[in-house]
């Protein structure tokens, strides 16, 4: 097998033994479609046009467009049909079985990878199998099978559907899902007893069986690959030495990693003679549950057809497993006792047993650490050897061993680009273009004992290793390998490695690299160093803000002070070390502030995600040519990159620039005039840099900063009146009548605003809303404010805004207010027709947006007055995020209320419930009243919010704030008299007067009132 490049294809290719093309990679230049058309289109002429270097007949390729098939078997010549689309930012990948009789061929085909706009191929691959000839069983044969699998595959996909939509469980389907039900056998099951012969011996070995899934093959039989080589047919296996020598793997095995030796409870009858190898055969994959006793596990086996036999067996529960620090000994457990000099006594408690994943078949029963991302090896310095194991045995090591830091390595390399893939990029010719895969892993890279890391680019614009030292130099007899220390990791290849990518080059022009905050973003949301003081280990101050809280000595950090020269521009600002603990500082403010204090483990994931989705996307779209050369230059790359869409995960872009900028300000940049190298005050920054020149604001207690703040609906500069007073004191709304809202406005930049526009919009009581489809305008839908001072020093109260709130029981609207002004337009602006934002990215991340979910509640009416305000309100509970959520809820009484015994529920939630993306439910309060309280006691409680917060997937999505008033003793809307009842007692009046007319309106001028009664009725 070689890898070359091809100038005639402007591409590497990969070629297997027998020098036919498997791979090519265009590197060089995409291969565009000279006639355009979608992605399917580029795709199938794309493989037609390079039938030639494939050496696939070109008929073979005419069915392309048609969708595979895996149920109807016939006769029918080789070709390739179409399996799989799937697409990713703007990517997308066409996959296309090769087929036989009318079916794939087990695992092998085409594969196309296309990114879009204009659609340009960027690389494809050849698995398919040469010289395909397989026998078509009979059709009563065939239709046996079939009709087995059609009923299974009803089942499996209706099971499916329920578990993912709560909404489908009451409905009724047809037979096909009642034959699976009770304890007995489940459809398909004589079929794997055909296959298999049980052993039960009682209720503990008790079998059943159900079939989840059956489809037709082609496979080619080889018998070294029938069963995993390390199963036992003992249910408690012993592993035991063999001396026998290793058999050489089958090279015509496919590519396939062998599982754990798991457990056989069955025996498995011999292959008939007729059956032999390297002969192709139509086979049944059988993918099947089976239940012994109180074991329960997935196999699947491809079964031949006409004699029953299994050709293949393997089960689904199993993998190659190693023995890694997934976190650091102290991330995980906040124990500064853990430490680098450690004996492996102390430190093997604290390892992991993780699944190492992508790597490639073993081969002559010897699995490698080599895999698609990552291959341990000595690139320079010591050779301590690669680890190796049989094929199955997992890679167990003490945690003081070369071999443990060469399982690291591995794991920690291959992590990283599966975690890129899981954030949507496109690692292989797309992101890592230029970066050869498997990227070599040195663990002892250096030949002395030496405490470092690093990543050497490969000269052409991609990685070319990773090397790795010791971790600490106490016990060198019992070395402790730097490649143990997770963080070390994402500083080198997503420090520098993609930097490779993005500039051809291993650092900014402005500092040393991202990494170390990339590394710290990813580990913090589920981090134990929260609060721990980091003297022990040589770090002082909270451990969370420690780039390798583990490393023996090494102190960068991600909190460093502006007033101490930590500023850009600053005097620690070289360039270097020292600049990328003050880029660390400033992305991880941006981080916290998005969502990174939360207490809500989900909102601290997402901040995570979102934090890294955004450097690291910025930092691939740079160039050579643009490498910044000023803190302020990777901003306004990292604005830009915020104005795009995150596609995979249907996160509509535009949310957090205005944060972005302000962090970066927040430690210095953006002074007035902007500093530059070697020019008075270059070198003495220490304070913060300047706003924009305009960034009006409603100030929700933030004074248009971006600092995290939990809730984000308590703007108490907005608020409503009954009557166009301008009186600043909130009122709950009037139900059905006209109300009036009023917002105060500042300008904190350094310029005059000019064209400022206040615009007010409001929607029903609710949590978890989008913009814009849940808001609607006020009746007057914007108030022109003219002019607003610049640096604070001049507040507007604009309005009134005259709005009837929608109709709610006992209810109240929520308000939303954005101002504007030239030169600095709302987020809101953003979003064009079809693009929508959840309220909790919206608000909180745009100081131009205010919103207020704050009602007043009777706090001067004692028990009453509160149950009365209270009880029975109701308010709409929604799921703004792209994914189905479980939504929960966080109740917060104040104390006065909690100590008195007061309790609040949600009728009929429970734990919470399901609910689609952008779906909502209405949820009521139940108050619990305990003792009473008086008007004095709320008025002296410095805490007087009831507050219920809204969770998706334990990530705030927003909530409801009830607000006890010492000076409201009954609601408002409850006392008040609804129209209706006095117009039905008016038009009673009339007729009673003998006015034989309508009455439409109630409009009372004067009351004279005078009754005269019968003295002998008196009482």
């Amino acid at each position: 097998m070689k890898e070359f490049y091809r100038s005639d294809l402007k591409a590497h290719v990969r070629t297997d033994d027998g020098n036919h093309v498997r791979k090519i990679r265009h590197s060089q230049q995409y291969w565009e479609s000279p006639v355009g058309g979608g992605g399917l289109a580029t795709a199938t002429r794309y493989l037609r046009d390079l039938a030639s270097v494939y050496e696939i007949a070109t008929p073979r390729l005419d069915n392309l467009e048609t969708k595979v098939t895996y149920l109807d078997p016939k006769k029918a010549p080789e070709d390739y049909r179409l399996s799989d689309e799937k697409g990713r930012f703007d990517g997308r990948v066409y996959g296309f079985f090769q087929t036989y009789l009318n079916v794939p061929v087990w695992r092998a085909g085409l594969r196309v990878t296309i990114k879009q706009g204009p659609n340009r191929v960027i690389a494809s691959e050849d698995t398919t199998v040469p010289g395909v000839d397989a026998k078509l069983p009979s059709r009563k044969t065939i239709d046996r099978w079939r009709s087995v699998f059609v009923n299974a595959n009803t089942v499996t996909t209706q099971t499916h559907a329920l578990r993912a939509n709560a909404d489908l469980r009451t409905t009724t389907f047809g037979p096909a899902a009642g034959e699976a039900g009770g304890d007995g056998e489940q459809p398909g099951s004589d079929l794997i007893r055909k296959a298999l012969t049980f052993q039960e011996s009682g209720e503990d070995q008790r079998v059943t069986s159900r079939l989840i899934q059956g489809r037709f093959w082609i496979y080619r039989f080889d018998p070294d690959l029938r069963l995993d080589p390390h199963h036992r047919h003992d249910p408690n296996p012993v592993i035991q030495e063999d001396d026998a020598p290793a058999r050489r793997r089958s090279k015509r095995s496919g590519g396939e990693v062998f599982d754990h030796g798991m457990p056989q409870p069955f025996d498995l009858p011999a292959v008939p003679d007729r059956i032999k190898d390297g002969s192709d055969y139509m086979v049944a994959e059988v993918n099947f549950e089976l239940t012994v006793g109180a074991d329960k596990r997935v196999w699947r086996m491809l079964v031949e057809l006409e004699s029953n036999a299994v050709l293949y067996l393997r089960s689904l529960s199993g993998c190659v497993d190693g023995l890694v620090f997934e976190d650091d000994p102290i991330t995980k457990t906040g124990n500064t006792a853990l430490n680098s000099a450690s004996n492996n006594a102390t430190l093997n408690p604290q390892r992991d047993d993780v699944t190492l994943q992508n790597l490639d078949p073993p081969s002559g029963g010897t699995q490698s650490l080599i895999g698609t991302y990552a291959e341990v090896t000595q690139v320079a310095g010591l050779d301590p050897g690669e680890p190796t194991e049989t094929t199955g045995t997992d890679f167990d090591y003490d945690a003081r061993t070369h071999d443990f830091a060469s399982v690291s390595g591995y794991f920690h390399v291959d992590r990283i680009f599966r975690t890129m893939e899981d954030l949507g990029f496109t690692v292989i010719g797309d992101y890592m273009a230029n970066t050869s895969f498997p990227i070599p892993v040195d663990i002892r890279y250096w030949s002395n004992n030496t405490i470092n890391a690093l990543c050497n680019g490969n000269g052409s614009g991609g990685i070319g290793s990773v090397g790795y030292g010791l971790m600490d130099t106490t016990d060198t007899t019992n070395p402790l390998g730097r490649a143990a220390d997770p963080r070390v990791h994402l500083h080198e290849v997503l420090g520098h490695g993609i930097l490779y990518e993005g500039v051809d080059f291993a650092n900014f022009g402005f500092c040393h690299s991202a990494g170390d905050v990339l590394s710290m973003i990813y580990f913090d949301p589920d981090s134990n160093c929260w609060g721990v003081d980091g003297t022990a280990v040589n770090k002082p101050g909270d451990l969370r803000f420690t780039y390798v809280p583990w490393h023996p000595s090494l102190n960068r950090r991600a909190d460093r002070d502006i007033a101490d020269g930590w500023a850009w521009n600053g005097s620690r600002d070289t360039g270097g070390y020292p600049s990328e603990e003050i880029l660390s500082t400033t992305l991880f403010r941006f981080y916290r502030a998005i969502g990174g204090d939360h207490p809500n483990l989900g909102r601290r994931q997402f901040a995570s995600r979102m934090s890294m989705y955004l450097i690291m996307r910025a930092i691939g779209d740079l160039t050579s040519g643009t490498n910044p050369a000023y803190a302020r230059d990777f901003c306004d790359q990292l604005m830009s990159t915020d104005a795009l869409n995150w596609t995979s995960e249907g996160v509509f872009g535009g949310a957090y620039h205005k944060v972005l900028r302000w962090c970066f300000e927040q430690q210095g940049e953006y002074q007035t005039p902007l500093v530059v190298d070697g020019i008075a005050p270059d070198g003495t920054i220490t304070t913060a840099g300047d706003p924009p020149d305009t960034d009006v604001y409603i100030d929700d207690g933030r004074a248009g900063g971006y600092d995290f703040q939990h809730v984000h609906w308590n703007t108490t500069t907005i608020w409503n009146r009954r009557m166009a007073d301008g009186i600043e004191a909130h009122q709950e709304p009037a139900l059905n009548e006209v109300n009036y809202a009023y917002v105060k406005i500042k300008n904190r930049g350094t310029a005059q605003a000019q064209n400022v526009v206040v615009y007010g919009y409001h929607t029903k009581p609710g949590a978890g809303l989008n913009w814009p489809a849940d808001f609607e305008a006020f009746s007057t839908p914007s108030v022109n404010a003219g002019t607003l001072d610049a640096n604070d020093s001049e507040e507007k109260i604009i309005g009134p805004f005259d709005w009837t709130p929608n109709i709610n029981a006992y209810g109240h609207d929520c308000m939303l207010i954005v101002v504007t002004a030239d030169g600095d337009a709302s987020n809101i602006d953003n979003f064009t027709a079809g693009e929508t934002i959840p309220e909790w990215r919206l608000v909180p991340n745009d100081n131009n947006v205010g919103q207020r979910n704050v009602n007043p509640v009777p706090g001067g009416g004692g028990e009453q007055g509160l149950m009365a305000g209270l009880d029975n309100v109701s308010f709409w509970a929604g799921n703004p995020n792209p994914e189905r959520g479980q939504m929960t809820f966080d109740i917060h009484l104040p104390r006065l209320l909690r100590d008195r015994g007061w309790r609040l529920e949600l009728v009929g939630v429970g734990a919470g419930f399901s609910l689609a993306s952008g779906a909502k439910r209405e949820v009521f309060i139940k108050l619990h009243p305990g003792q009473s309280f008086t008007r004095d006691s709320v008025e002296t409680a410095s805490d007087r919010d009831i507050r219920i917060d809204v969770l998706a997937n334990d990530g705030l999505v927003g909530g409801m704030t009830y607000r006890l008033d010492p000076d409201i003793k009954r609601p408002y809307n409850a006392d008040k008299p609804k129209d209706k009842d006095c117009l039905d007692e008016a038009q009673r009046l009339a007729k009673c007067l003998g006015i034989d007319q309508d009455i439409s309106k109630v409009c009372v001028k004067e009351i004279v009132l005078g009754l005269k009664v019968k003295s002998d009725d008196c009482c």
